[in-house]
């Protein structure tokens, strides 16, 4: 007990470093993702950036033939602070939890699933609806939640590990008003990035 209460009190009050700029590599997950097709690239916005300060990040729209679109946001640190938990950063974009439960991820060709949670969210500024599945992959292993995704990457740094930087992935959609379709829908498009980012990014999906 104490030694986790010393962890999180060392990841919450460590300095913070600079980013690191050597060894991008999000740059390589491939504009087409199983039957998705990436139409735009978007910036974070100023006050996200300068509050996290990621050592990099890729913030992408997917199309699939159907002409369903789909966001994947992904962020790289090599610091504890460059990872906020998900449910505050959703409710300041104004959008409220009207599900959350965990799912597992399939990826071609690796044994282990991944754990993620899966999120359906409805807007505090209209009637818009999403549905989302976030996870981090961290040096350690994969989590659901950012406390212990901060504990790995801390206990990484540490031990002096190759691999000293963990990623918050997310994958995100606006609701089609079918909840069972938009769940599978928002699975299959997380699980083909997940199985392209495998061959080209093997330091997010292990």
């Amino acid at each position: 007990m104490f030694l986790t209460i010393g962890l999180v009190l060392a990841v919450q009050f460590m300095p913070r470093p600079k980013p690191l700029e050597a060894g991008k590599t999000l740059h390589k997950i491939p504009q087409v993702l199983g039957e998705w097709t990436m139409i735009e690239e978007y910036q974070m916005s100023e006050s996200a950036f300068h509050e996290l300060k990621p050592d990099e990040y890729v913030a992408r729209i997917y199309v699939n033939p159907s002409g369903d679109q789909a966001d994947l946001s992904i962020i790289g640190g090599s610091h504890t602070g460059a990872f906020h938990n998900p449910q505050v950063c959703f409710r300041v974009q104004n959008w409220r939890f009207a599900e959350t439960s965990e799912m597992e991820l399939q990826v071609p060709g690796k044994e282990t699933t991944i754990p993620a949670s899966f999120v359906r969210l409805v807007s505090m500024e209209g009637n818009r609806q999403a549905v989302g599945i976030y996870f981090y992959s961290t040096p350690m292993g994969y989590r659901t939640d950012t406390s212990s995704a901060r504990i790995f990457l801390l206990l990484a740094r540490l031990s002096g590990m190759d691999q000293q930087r963990a990623y918050f992935v997310r994958f995100l959609k606006t609701s089609s008003g079918n909840p069972e379709r938009d769940r599978e829908e928002i699975k299959q498009f997380a699980e083909q990035a997940l199985a392209a980012m495998a061959q080209t990014n093997p330091e997010v999906v292990r």
